[in-house]
């Protein structure tokens, strides 16, 4: 095992595996850490890499700027949405603030995971 590896980058093949119809939807405050979800990953992106996964490719995940006019969601798509540079500590907040105004979602269930301040 990687020295580096974290639960964080072991939880998410782990639900995928036990929930195969899961889809992920990733805010990210960069470019970077975005592009490092998909594989196969062309090079290194340093310390903003939590990627990639196996399950995370071009053909079923779906990256998008925040400003972006969102297309119709397709069902088995995975999302992640770059929202600029919010506090760390307000990315998921600031994340369901844009599912609300830009996609019209008032209600999910959702299990957040990540790394804040």
């Amino acid at each position: 095992m990687r020295a580096d590896v974290n639960s964080f980058t072991l939880l998410l093949p782990r639900l995928k595996k036990t929930f195969p119809n899961l889809e992920f939807l990733f805010f990210q405050s960069s470019a970077h850490a975005l592009r490092s979800l998909i594989s196969p990953r062309l090079k290194s992106l340093g310390n903003d890499s939590i990627g990639p996964f196996h399950f995370l490719e071009s053909n079923n995940t779906s990256l998008f700027v925040a400003k972006a006019n969102i297309p119709e969601l397709v069902v088995g798509t995975n999302v992640g949405v770059m929202l600029g540079m919010p506090a760390a500590n307000k990315l998921m907040l600031t994340g369901l603030s844009w599912l609300k105004s830009n996609l019209g979602v008032n209600e999910m269930s959702f299990v957040a995971v990540g790394v804040s301040e």
